[in-house]
């Protein structure tokens, strides 16, 4: 049982065993401390479900020690914003909100057996269970039965107030390694349901102030919508990906592929990708290619003994190695 429980109002209540004047008998006693919430920063903490955000701000809001520690997540900036009060948010039904959510993703490298992430948070909304299907731009993008999960880094402050915040305690374990097979798919679900009061608040104004303050977030949302409206009547420039690329000085997909492949121009860039990115990391990649291309690919000599991981990797450094150090030309 978690030390702390945060209640709606905000009530941070502290929860003690406390022993009879003999020591024989004992009971749980709580004690009311919300007025004295950062002398319990690094306690492990409970938070109870109808808690909202405007909750978390009413701890930091009036309170010069909690100014000072969070004060290079924005705070000042935040709480002035939240003292002009909640602002309902013009939406669809289907782009609702329902709750905030806390939630943790781990990474995990298995070629190097190393873990990223572990104990940090990130912060999304949850929306509402999708009544239909939403379509966009032709595309289905919302479920019908399911829910979207939001980023909220854009959305003002005053406009999340009202929402519930919550911890999910499952965990994601994502494959970090690049060169994997499953690369940013999910290895293992877990539960850890440790907190404490200070990454509570951290994280929620961590995610709050991504862009900056209220008004460098402002800023940056109008700029996006400002690209969006270009897009959607037709005057933006767009410019394919691999000419960015090759303009910060890295070489074309096929290029890297006819260092490293025979073949590679029959097949295209597109068909390549998809045999290089189906390989298994273990096997012999001379094999996994033979098996999907049916020999129209052929690894040059120098990298027949790689597996599928090795040779994933040696064609991203033939990308983008800069030194071109571990491809021949």
């Amino acid at each position: 049982m978690s030390e702390l429980q945060l209640f709606p109002g905000p009530r941070l209540v502290r929860k003690s065993w406390v022993y009879d004047d003999d020591k024989s008998v004992g009971d749980w006693v709580s004690t009311d401390v919300t007025d004295r919430a950062f002398e319990y920063l690094f306690h492990e903490l409970a938070v109870e479900p109808e808690v909202t955000l405007a909750d978390v701000f009413r701890l930091v809001l009036d309170e010069p020690i909690m100014q000072a520690v969070f004060h290079q997540e924005f705070v000042a900036e935040l709480c002035a914003e939240v003292r002009k009060g909640p602002v309902a948010k013009e939406e669809e039904a289907w782009q609702r909100i329902e709750f905030l959510e806390l939630y943790q993703l781990w990474h995990h490298d298995t070629s190097t057996g190393t873990y990223e992430g572990v104990g940090r948070h990130q912060l999304h909304g949850v929306g509402v269970v999708q009544e239909a299907d939403v379509f966009e731009h032709g595309h289905l993008a919302h479920k019908k039965g399911e829910r979207t999960k939001w980023a909220i880094s854009l959305t003002p402050v005053r406009e999340l107030l009202h929402l519930p915040v919550r911890v999910n305690s499952e965990v994601l374990i994502c494959e970090a390694d690049i060169d994997a097979k499953q690369y940013g798919n999910t290895l293992q679900v877990v539960k850890s349901e440790r907190i404490t009061l200070g990454s509570f608040i951290r994280e929620i104004l961590w995610e709050l102030s991504w862009h900056g303050s209220p008004d460098d977030s402002e800023k940056v949302s109008q700029g996006l919508k400002q690209q969006v409206a270009e897009i959607d009547a037709g005057t933006a420039k767009t410019v394919p990906h691999e000419e960015v690329m090759e303009s910060l000085g890295f070489v074309s997909s096929s290029v890297a592929y006819a260092r490293i492949f025979v073949g590679s121009e029959e097949c295209g860039p597109s068909e390549v990708y998809r045999a290089l990115h189906a390989l298994e990391d273990a096997e012999l990649a001379v094999d996994g290619l033979q098996r999907l291309l049916d020999g129209k690919l052929q690894v040059r000599p120098q990298f027949a003994s790689l597996t599928g991981r090795e040779l994933r990797k040696a064609v991203r450094e033939a990308q983008y190695g800069g030194d071109d150090a571990a491809v021949s030309k």
